[in-house]
Formats: structure tokens, sequence, C-alpha cells
């Protein structure tokens, strides 16, 4: 059951808990979360968010059409406080059978909070990101709750089921649909649902649900099997070759180095030159220009990474938490800035090819030993659909293997 949880009169806790706003006067988000605090149970998720799904039983839990919208986050409400800014996505399934409609988790986490009456009854699911970062998943207007605080769920738990349109008609409101939000915090306990009064109130806790579910449902297709077996050829020319600090094989005793190798691979797939490229990958990502950021390896922690979720082609960054004084952090892991230094490229089957400092020469090699040997906080995750694209497209020479160096030995993979 719902914990209920008032310093106000005992009445409140019935289906009329829309009179809360005019019954007992709400605070700040702050004097208030205390009153909720006691429904907060601190678990933590045994198992880390690789999927995420829509809340609702559809005929594919990664296509938003088959969701229809009720209400838009960030707008301004009537309901408690007037200027009340809404925390969430409303939302329904677009199509399902007659009865009640279930509520399922949009991705694995333990259940931490249980707490308000009907119809306002909220189940709130806290998760373990790839980053090492927590977040949480609120779903409100649950008519009857299936799980319990501390409960490990994943996305086929049933959470709840909504109230049915004449359920909600005896209730007095629109309750027929699902309250989702997407937090970053949940120091408020719940209260920042209905006090959120500023876009900066907005933004500390809370993100758009559509947009972040968006991003996350499909992660962006792979190079084509052709186009990816070319990439990877390309660096594999390299195998063997040394690895130079800044080369670019530009005389037969010059070398190259990681950023080279890739660039390299990148000039045989597209048609701009390496020099079109950025060598801080802050701005090469952000450019897109080998290609978008794969969602879930945004940074993740070596630890938490699923090999199987790699795809020939991608581009790999090593992220540790060493400052680099030239570029800003990329990203954080474990709630600690991180920043790029080394690079390469995933070739299948678990390895990757990289110009290998440590090995003093371009190597393929399996990308969890690597990590391991080397102590590497994680990876950054670059994934390209066609081909590179260059904000300014050089058409300057391409690197090539200078005629006299001898050809390199192809380095078998670890």
């Amino acid at each position: 059951m719902p914990l209920i949880l008032s310093s106000c009169p005992a009445f409140l806790a019935v289906p009329l808990v829309i009179l809360f706003a005019e019954i007992c006067p709400a605070g700040e988000i702050e004097d208030q979360a205390a009153r909720f605090e006691p429904a907060f149970a601190d678990a933590e998720p045994e198992n880390v968010v690789h999927d995420w799904y829509l809340p609702f039983d559809t005929r594919d839990r990664s296509s938003l059409s088959t969701i229809r919208l009720v209400s838009s986050f960030g707008a301004k409400r009537l309901s408690y406080k007037r200027g009340h800014i809404h925390t969430a996505t409303d939302m329904v399934p677009r199509r399902h059978r007659r009865g009640a409609i279930e509520v399922f988790p949009v991705a694995v986490g333990v259940v931490c909070s249980i707490h308000l009456a009907a119809p306002h009854t909220t189940v709130v699911l806290k998760h373990r990101l790839p980053d090492g970062r927590l977040m949480f998943t609120s779903y409100k207007h649950l008519a009857e709750v299936f799980v319990e605080t501390g409960q490990e769920v994943n996305h086929q738990t049933p959470l709840g089921r909504l109230f049915t349109r004449a359920q909600a008609r005896k209730l007095g409101g629109n309750y027929d649909h699902l309250h989702l939000e997407i937090r970053k915090l949940f120091d408020d306990f719940g209260t920042a649902s209905w006090l959120t009064m500023t876009r900066a109130e907005l933004d500390k806790r809370f993100l758009d649900p559509m947009k972040f579910l968006r991003e996350r449902l499909r992660p962006p297709r792979g190079l084509s099997a052709k186009t990816a077996h070319r990439f990877i050829s390309a660096a594999r020319e390299l195998l063997g070759v040394n690895y130079d600090f800044g080369g670019r094989l530009r005389t037969v005793e010059e070398g190259i180095d990681c950023q080279g190798l890739v660039f390299y691979a990148a000039e045989r797939i597209g048609r701009c030159g390496w020099k079109s490229f950025s060598t801080l990958p802050t701005v090469s990502v952000v450019e897109a220009e080998l290609g978008v950021r794969v969602p879930g390896m945004d940074p993740v922690a070596a630890e938490n990474l699923d090999i199987s979720r790699l795809l020939p082609g991608d581009v790999i960054m090593e992220v540790d938490p060493i400052e680099n004084e030239a570029e800003p952090s990329i990203g954080s892991l474990n709630s600690e800035p991180v920043w790029v230094w080394h690079v390469g490229l995933y070739s299948g089957a678990g390895n990757w090819i990289n110009a290998n400092a440590f090995e003093g020469r371009v190597v393929e090699e399996n990308l969890r030993d690597y990590l391991a040997e080397h102590a590497v906080g994680g990876i950054f995750v670059t994934r390209m659909s066609h081909k590179p694209s260059a904000t300014r497209c050089r058409h300057n020479r391409r690197m090539r293997l200078v005629q006299g160096r001898e050809r390199p030995e192809k380095a078998n993979a670890k």
C-alpha cells in the first residue's frame, strides 16, 4: 500500500487529494520533502540499465507511435498552485485491449518509493546507468499498485494499472493516464512533482521524458556491412606500423598515432581528407564528425560495458579522470569528470584496432583485455550510419603508406 503522509487532517487520505493545495497550502519543495521522506527506501539497483522501453505493453515498446500524449513536459498548470510547471509527460497507449491498462518500468531498477493516495498514487524507481550515475523514473495516477518498496523490477514487471475513464470521472478528474517523470534527483521525495514553479527548479531535477526516450529507445544504426568492412580493412592496412605521437605517415620513417589511424580509415570511406576532422574529441563529438554518440556508452564505465552492444566500425575513445587542459571534460563516470586519452575502432568479435603506445605499433587486440590491463576507467562510443561528416570538408593529400616502407606484418588479435 502507498504510504500516505500528511500533517493535515486524515481525510486527505481519500481520493479527493486534489484538495491538497486548498486545504494544506504547499510550502517550498525542501520544506515539504521531509514529510514524504519516510516513504523512501534507499535501496540500490542490482542491475545496470542498458535498454529502455515505453511503459505500456504495446506491440512495439520502442516505437513512440504506439503512445498518445495527453499533456507535455514543461507546460504551465493550474493544479495545486497556479503557475506550477508540469514535470512529466502524460500519456496513454494509442491502442489497447478493453479493461485495465497496466504500467511497466521503462528500464530495470528497484522500487524506492510508493506514496500519495488515489488518484495520485505514485511508484518511483531508482536506476543505475552505465556511467555509474543514479537516476529515477516516476509513475503517477495508478489505480492499483502491484509492487512493493525494495523490489527489483525489469521492463516486464507490472507496476500497477491506470484508472479506467469511468473510474476517473467518479474521482472528478481526467486521471485515466500515466504521468511519467524522468528524474535526475529524488532529493524532494516526490514533492517537486507539484511544487515546481520555476524553470531552474524543473531543470535541477527533471528531464523531458519524450526527448530522453526518443534518444534511447532505438540506438543509432551502424555502418552498412560493406562500408564497415571497408573502414575496418583500411585500419588493418596499418597493422604493425610504428606508433608515433602526431604521426600521419608523411615520410618513410614517420609512423602514426591513435587519431591518425582513425583518420586514415575515415579517408577511405568518405570524401574528406584527414585535416577535415578535429583533433579535439569534444568538438568531434558535438559536430558528429565520426558518428553520433551512442546512448548508454557516452560514456560507459569499463565494468559496466556490454561488448555485445558494440557494432563493427564503432569509434571507441578511452576515457579517464585525468584532466586534459586542452579541452573540457567529455562526460563523467561515477560522477567524476573524464577526458579522452586514446581512440581506436571496433573491429568485431570483441576486438579493436588501435595505435598502441604501450606496444609501440598498430595492433588489433581484445578490447576488454586492454581495458583491464591498463586500468582504463571507461569508453565513449560514437557510431556512423553512413560516412564521416566534416563541418568543413578539406581535400588535402590523403595519408598513405609511403613507398619504400616495409610492408607491416599483420598482427593477430590477442
